[in-house]
């Protein structure tokens, strides 16, 4: 009896001292996939062709369930690592429509869009050069609905929509130079409109770690400004494992 009562005991508080895996709210930023499928954190390209493009993949998680969200805004901040911004980075103009939103870039497996259906509208909304200094560049983007507005679940990953960078003007004449340049890009936030009026679900915290919104081109790291710090040239798989195992 005395036995049965401390196996009891010692159970309970097993039990209790297990860390228990809550869902937070963050936000994360990869290239070509989504953060639960692997996403990777760093791209590098030969700079030899004008085909091809890479994909953009903000994303987020919540909390807690929300309706009614209409529109997700959201803001990447660039920084090059040398005292100015390349022209192959400066997407405005020299390069001009090289940064677009095209949500077939990308197919999710265990992430999904944030929009399912209904019709969605994605675009950039501006993409700046020298807000932050010579070397970087803001690109403002934004994707929403119309009508009521989709609801979102707690603990799913939502990718907002892939933003895809071209290669266009990388060689021959004419061309943009500095695309072998390192870069680090980093999501600063992303913002949730409910309905129609005032009312927005701001979301900074990077997810999974604290790198886990910043991507490299090209292996770049921190700018002459400190921006874009502790970037990480690597894939971050670790937490996309980790979900799967609970879905």
């Amino acid at each position: 009896m005395q036995y049965s009562r401390l196996r009891l005991i010692v159970a309970v508080a097993l039990l209790l001292a297990t860390p228990y895996a809550a869902s937070a709210d963050g936000i994360a930023l990869n290239w070509s996939k989504c953060e639960a499928d692997g996403g990777f954190s760093n791209i590098t390209f030969a700079c030899n062709s004008n085909a091809g493009f890479n994909a953009l993949a903000p994303s987020f998680q919540l909390d807690a369930p929300l309706t009614g969200v209409t529109s997700v805004r959201g803001t990447i901040e660039v920084v090059s690592e040398t005292p100015t911004l390349p022209a192959w980075w400066d997407l405005d103009v020299c390069r001009s429509g090289s940064i677009t939103t095209l949500n077939t870039s990308i197919a999710p497996l265990l992430c999904s869009y944030w929009v399912t259906g209904v019709i969605v509208h994605d675009g950039i909304d501006s993409y700046t050069t020298g807000l932050g200094g010579p070397n970087t560049a803001r690109c403002e983007f934004r994707s929403f609905v119309s009508g009521a507005g989709m609801s979102l679940s707690a603990g799913q990953e939502y990718i907002v929509t892939a933003l895809r960078i071209n290669y266009n003007r990388t060689v021959g004449s004419p061309s943009c130079g500095g695309c072998g340049t390192g870069v680090c890009l980093e999501l600063k936030n992303l913002s949730l409109q409910l309905g129609t009026g005032p009312t927005f679900v701001n979301l900074t915290t990077p997810m999974p770690t604290p790198d886990g919104t910043h991507v490299t081109w090209q292996g770049g790291g921190s700018g002459p400004n400190g921006s874009c710090a502790g970037a990480v040239p690597t894939r971050r798989s670790a937490w996309g494992a980790i979900k799967s195992l609970y879905r």
